[in-house]
């Protein structure tokens, strides 16, 4: 009788262990969007962030100490942009309306990437921007 009490509370035991780690691992919270963002060495921006199809958008890089930098998109012709310019860039015609489009950034090997949304209407942009994480 004392080898089933014995199971029976290692049972309980192993129970209630396993649903402590479960609700710890459930009770964690969450990365939020910012740490999720891959964080780099230099700045970037598109700005508008939105756009319509065959509209324009102006990309930036701030803090790359090489000559240029690049970026590049699936609705758009990789682009340099040199240091401390911009380079404007046209939304291929054929992008999906409301998709959201990673732009990757390279600034001396290192990459980070910020998403152009595609708007559905006209090619007036908006004036919101999006900014990547830098690493202070």
């Amino acid at each position: 009788m004392g080898a089933i009490r014995s199971s029976a509370t290692a049972l309980l035991s192993a129970g209630a262990t396993g649903a402590a780690l479960a609700l710890g691992a459930l009770g964690a919270p969450a990365a939020s969007a910012a740490e999720a963002a891959p964080i780099t060495s230099f700045g970037f921006a598109i700005t508008p962030s939105t756009v319509a199809r065959g509209g324009q958008t102006v990309l930036s890089v701030s803090g790359c100490d090489s000559a240029f930098a690049t970026a590049s998109s699936g609705v758009f012709d990789t682009v340099s942009i040199a240091r401390g310019q911009t380079a404007r860039v046209t939304v291929d015609r054929d992008a999906r309306v409301g998709a959201l489009y990673s732009v990757s950034f390279t600034c001396n090997g290192e990459t980070g990437s910020a998403d152009l949304t595609i708007a559905g209407g006209t090619a007036r942009p908006t004036t919101s921007s999006t900014v990547g994480v830098r690493r202070t």
